[in-house]
């Protein structure tokens, strides 16, 4: 299979569900089928090929006070963009290469499609650039996805002149794009959906045609670069800043774009590399004491707490996103001593009271706390997890909200009736899913009435908003329905996803425990290489177990065939 071929279920393996979604969203076994799929105009109609379908939206924590809508677009779509960017993969990169500046450019990786560089890299450009220049220009386009004119999609690809001669004809690609892109979106021409991988690779197309138009007009010496919609540039007076700014701007208006004012600025040097908290958590050591476990426990009770404290402290002061995420972070690396879980448990789940944008990475910690045996709180997890729903479910508050139900059903927790009722009144797929494998579980508390999630189900709903909870119900047998839909049998395009038996759900996939399931068939491999080749590899994993206090009940049957397959490839 050729590179260009692999592309496209790349763009859907890895690029459908945006991270900031729980794990249980896949999109797996749709990248694995998309060869099978026929869409053309034959099978599906003409119609049938462009009907209007709408986003998923799914609001995610911006700052304190601002949020940001997330977005999940339909799978028609989204595979005939996929197909033809693979198809014209060779021009993009030659398009991509007029920038000199992006450091977003995407980049074909082993299992998907990222930037060239990450952020870390534009500290490394500032550093070098600045050896022989003092002014700095810091540029922020304005809601640069959500203002994106689709139509600009092929005036920077083929020129606005050439587009616009040009508009309904398909042997411009950039048309296509534009077309398809307002498919997914309902028409709409203003802005492109935030979430998927297919976005990253849409605005570098502008922002690459917008460095090249600038760096043109403001003629040789231009030094600087362009993360996504924020841009540095350096000069040596502020009248080649201020001259350069004005060029920026106009180049902007010509896409259909404005920079935002708050965040742009000409400034001179020097200036903070980075924050005073990024060296703080980065340098911070617990202590203990090698000879003393007593006194190492007591140490890291004491530091656990100027830890967490030196965190609020910087929240405080500085407000800047990324403080809290960073420090829970770093204590990834950390071992808490069992003595001292219970105060550290505890600052966890304060933490997101401060910034909920910290939930992923604060609720998976403790779940791999709970697969080495740790004594979790159960019933404070439960009355913080209730409670975290009460006040984000009616707010729509999706991110915070399908957080908490997918943390209980990793750990079996229960869900109040008044907040099973909330739940059962919203109408955002990812959440409902998420309650409906709840429910399987038999952890939502109460007299439940599914009635309103019935009015979602409709011949309408298979292409707006709730697709993905209609089709999730059919392949899993929940409310009543099941593979043999009429709606999804009687559509062309629905029927080859459930005769391929594509679903875009895994309910019992944890990323933490994938990761420990790894780790302890590495440490099993390592002791059966030294010492235990004459065991059986149940002894061995036993011995592992008890060793390093996993606690894995459910899961061993499953680590024991993967161990015993895994020792087989040795020994053959």
């Amino acid at each position: 299979m050729s590179e260009e071929k692999e592309i496209a279920k790349k763009i859907i393996s890895s690029g459908y569900f945006a991270d900031q979604i729980p794990g249980e969203f896949k999109s797996t076994t749709l990248s694995q089928n998309i060869d099978k799929l026929e869409l053309t105009k034959s099978k599906l109609s003409k119609d049938g090929l462009n009907k209007w379908c709408k986003l998923i939206d799914y609001s995610i924590p911006k700052t304190e006070n601002f949020r940001r809508i997330l977005s999940v677009p339909h799978p028609l779509h989204y595979i005939l963009l996929a197909r033809l960017i693979e198809d014209n993969w060779v021009n993009l990169e030659s398009h991509f290469s007029k920038s000199q500046f992006s450091l977003t450019t995407p980049q074909i990786s082993e299992g998907s499609i990222k930037p060239k560089y990450k952020m870390s890299e534009m500290i490394n450009r500032r550093v070098h650039n600045l050896v022989l220049k003092r002014y700095i220009l810091q540029a922020d386009i304005t809601r640069y996805y959500p203002s994106i004119y689709t139509h600009s999609i092929p005036w920077a690809l083929h020129t606005k002149e050439i587009a616009k001669a040009n508009p309904r004809d398909d042997g411009y690609f950039g048309n296509v794009i534009d077309r398809l892109v307002r498919n997914l979106q309902d028409g709409q021409t203003v802005g492109i959906p935030i979430g998927p991988v297919v976005s990253l690779i849409i605005q570098e197309i502008v922002g690459s045609t917008i460095d090249d138009e600038f760096q043109r007009e403001y003629g040789d010496g231009l030094v600087g670069y362009r993360y996504t919609d924020d841009m540095e540039y350096y000069f040596s007076s502020s009248e080649e800043a201020e001259r350069a700014l004005n060029i920026l701007n106009k180049t902007l208006k010509k896409y259909g774009l404005d920079l935002n004012n708050s965040k742009t600025k000409v400034i001179k040097i020097p200036q903070v590399l980075e924050s005073e908290w990024l060296y703080y958590f980065k340098k911070y050591e617990f202590r203990r004491d090698k000879k003393d476990k007593r006194k190492s426990i007591y140490l890291q009770h004491i530091d656990i707490k100027e830890f967490f404290s030196t965190a609020y402290r910087y929240k405080i002061q500085l407000n800047e996103k990324g403080i809290l995420n960073y420090a829970v972070k770093v204590l990834r690396g950390v071992v808490i001593y069992r003595e001292n879980w219970d105060i550290f448990e505890s600052l966890l789940l304060q933490s997101i009271l401060v910034d909920s944008s910290i939930i992923p990475t604060v609720f998976e910690t403790i779940e791999g706390y709970k697969y080495r045996g740790y004594p979790l709180n159960n019933e404070r997890i439960k009355s913080f997890i209730n409670v975290l729903i009460r006040d984000n479910v009616e707010l729509r508050n999706d991110f915070e909200v399908s957080w908490a139900l997918s943390f209980a059903a990793k750990l079996d927790i229960s869900i109040d009736e008044d907040v099973s009722k909330l739940l059962l009144k919203n109408d955002n797929a990812i959440i409902n899913i998420l309650v409906m494998i709840l429910n399987s579980k038999n952890l939502l508390k109460g007299d439940l009435d599914f009635s309103y999630y019935e009015t979602l189900l409709t011949e309408e709903s298979l292409y707006d908003s709730n697709w993905l909870f209609y089709y999730e119900c059919c392949f899993h047998g929940w409310l009543g329905k099941d593979k043999n839909n009429q709606h999804f049998k009687g559509d062309k395009f629905f029927e080859q996803l459930l005769n391929n038996n594509v679903s875009f759900v895994d309910p019992t996939y944890s990323r933490v425990l994938k990761e420990v399931k790894r780790s302890i068939i590495s440490l099993c491999l390592k002791h059966y290489k030294t010492n235990m080749k004459t065991l059986e590899a149940e002894e061995i994993m036993s011995k592992v177990i008890e060793e390093y206090s996993f606690s894995m009940e459910g899961d061993l049957e499953e680590l024991n065939i993967e161990l015993v397959n895994e020792i087989n490839k040795i020994k053959t």
